[in-house]
């Protein structure tokens, strides 16, 4: 019987005791206590070869100076070297072989135990791997294997495993970098922000754990560990830019004579949005007839129209996320005098040579624009021609409730002295500060 053949049926402990006969003979008699303590987890078996973990290390380093195979593995440091160069030969059976005679001392350390999980679960599966390692804990205490159990259960579930060994073994810091893979991208294939932020943390205690010596303690191999190191600060740093962007709801205002818009962008892909209004329920934005290409899914409706008599109240937006889990709520802040003055300044900023229009016989200039969004505006000086800014041209105050109408009583333009080439406007804006003189001319303005 094999050993790949062994593992392909379920695992007890009779077979388990197969198992470790085939990885060493000697190693296969394990005492049995009679009675009910039986069935009960043994105390770490006291091996002759089994040594600390500092010492185990240092013999390793010179084991792999020679590079070579132990014909006849004595400690457990020698079994894992054998298990490393016959995994590396390709040759996986003996190389399980090997890792089980290590098992056997009961040492927590993870290398060895992930290296031999990565062998059966490639061959087998997921599911060889626990039942390996559930027949393992009858006979063994070490909590590496809870350990990894939890690292081969997929899902949630398995994180919630690895959530709930970390409570039992608080200290056991290899586990904050099996928790922040859990999370990443490789294994979700997609992340919401609250993702990232969890691989983020975890990486983060990972790396916090190497700076105050904590993790070498359980890795026999440090090439292993190496790995896990360079791969954390990485990630810890690539994490670390995106999550210093903007990670909530941005709402953006509009207002028309109809009344005040909001659009809202989101950090992340979105399936749903929900608002609402001052001690309201939430409610949803709805959808648009268009497909989210991130998600597969119907676009939410990302614009809500803002009811008059909510103006003023506080409004709050949360949005359900990639996993279908809401996030919020996020307040919004909605001040409408401020929002009407922006709105009104960037129109003017960006559509400055619609400010002035001439009459085709240059007598009437027109300051229609400049009236339609006067609610930016402190003051409108201007000069014709090569004249100093010392005219002023009136305006009528801003009206919030209607404010791009003009008023009937109001004069959009003026009459020039004479038929003129050209103005030269100057605005002051509401906040104090000036935009510099432009300078129109009749040939080239609108009319």
């Amino acid at each position: 019987m094999t050993l790949s053949s062994t593992l392909r049926r379920p695992v007890g402990t009779a077979l388990l005791a197969l198992l470790l006969a085939a990885a060493s003979p000697a190693l296969a008699q394990a005492p049995t206590a009679p009675g009910p303590e039986a069935a009960q987890p043994r105390a770490p078996a006291n091996i002759e070869g089994a040594g600390s973990v500092e010492q185990m290390t240092r013999e390793l380093a010179e084991l792999q100076k020679a590079a070579g195979l132990l014909p006849n593995p004595a400690k457990a440091v020698e079994y894992y070297h054998n298990a490393r160069i016959q995994e590396d030969r390709g040759q996986p059976e003996e190389a399980r072989k090997m890792y089980l005679a290590f098992a056997r001392y009961d040492i927590d350390v993870i290398d060895p135990y992930l290296r031999l999980a990565t062998l059966i679960r490639v061959q087998e599966g997921k599911a060889a791997v626990r039942e390996v390692y559930a027949a393992l804990k009858q006979r063994q205490r070490a909590p590496v294997l809870d350990f990894v159990m939890a690292v081969n259960t997929d899902g949630e579930r398995g994180r919630q495993l690895l959530g709930k060994f970390l409570r039992e073994n608080p200290d056991y810091a290899p586990v904050h970098y099996m928790l922040a893979e859990q999370y990443s991208e490789d294994v979700l294939g997609k992340q919401t922000i609250d993702d990232k932020r969890q691989e983020f943390e975890q990486y983060g205690l990972f790396l916090k754990a190497d700076r105050e010596g904590r993790l070498t303690r359980y890795y026999l191999d440090h090439g292993m560990l190496g790995q896990w190191l360079e791969k954390a600060r990485r990630r810890y740093a690539i994490l670390e830019k995106e999550l210093a962007l903007p990670n909530r709801p941005v709402a953006a205002f509009v207002r028309s004579n109809a009344g005040w818009m909001m659009s809202l962008s989101f950090p992340e892909a979105v399936l749903e949005v929900a608002v609402r209004f001052g001690e309201g329920e939430f409610r949803t934005t709805g959808f648009l007839s268009a497909i989210d290409p991130r998600t597969g899914k119907t676009l939410p409706n990302p614009s809500v129209e803002i009811p008059p008599n909510q103006i003023g109240k506080r409004i709050e937006v949360r949005y359900r996320d990639g996993r279908d889990q809401w996030v919020g709520p996020f307040p919004i802040i909605f001040n409408p005098t401020s929002e009407l003055v922006r709105e009104n300044k960037d129109i003017l900023d960006r559509f400055r040579n619609a400010w002035i229009a001439f009459s085709g016989d240059g007598k009437l200039v027109y300051f229609t624009h400049l009236m339609s969004y006067r609610c930016a505006i402190e003051s409108v000086a201007y000069g014709f021609e090569n004249e100093p800014l010392e005219r002023k041209f009136a305006l009528p105050p801003c009206d919030e409730a209607n404010p791009y109408a003009i008023p009937s009583s109001a004069r959009p333009y003026v009459t020039a002295p004479r038929p003129v080439k050209g103005v030269r406007v100057q605005i002051t804006w509401r906040d104090g500060t000036k935009t510099e003189v432009v300078d129109f001319d009749r040939a080239t303005a609108a009319r």
